[in-house]
């Protein structure tokens, strides 16, 4: 376990990692190289993908490829000692689907062999855009 309460596919489950696994947000643990180290449920069912195939893939697999760039500065930003909050991101499931999101990326303590680890807190936003659109569309 982490001291963010990530669970690692060797950790052993405490009150903590029980938490972080049944919150609605996915949490993802990433190093200096941008890999996943972490990952944890929410993550599994925003993403569709195992927390297995998820360790050590370049989480900017999870943006479209023209936003992968900006993804890396924000990384780099909050890695280097400035957490970023409220950052709209639009992201994409396993099979292309766009999913608007809502990011927090948080510097976590401790290093990796990679260097300096940065935590994201993303929420998904599908239903509060629908119920934009449903809203504006009722006005008309």
């Amino acid at each position: 376990m982490t001291a963010e309460g990530m669970i690692r596919p060797e950790a052993q489950s405490t009150g903590l990692d029980a938490a972080v696994e049944v919150v609605g947000d996915a949490l993802v643990e990433v190093d200096a190289d941008y890999r996943v180290t972490a990952w944890n449920r929410g993550a599994q069912r925003l993403f569709g993908v195992s927390r297995e195939q998820a360790v050590g893939m370049d989480v900017t697999e999870l943006v479209s490829a023209d936003n992968r760039t900006h993804l890396r500065a924000q990384l780099d930003l909050a890695r280097d000692g400035y957490p970023i909050e409220n950052l709209e991101q639009q992201m994409q499931r396993r099979g292309g689907l766009i999913i608007p999101t809502l990011l927090a990326l948080v510097p976590t303590q401790g290093e990796s062999i990679h260097g300096p680890r940065v935590c994201l807190v993303i929420r998904d936003l599908s239903e509060r855009e629908l119920a934009q659109d449903t809203l504006a569309e009722s006005a008309r």
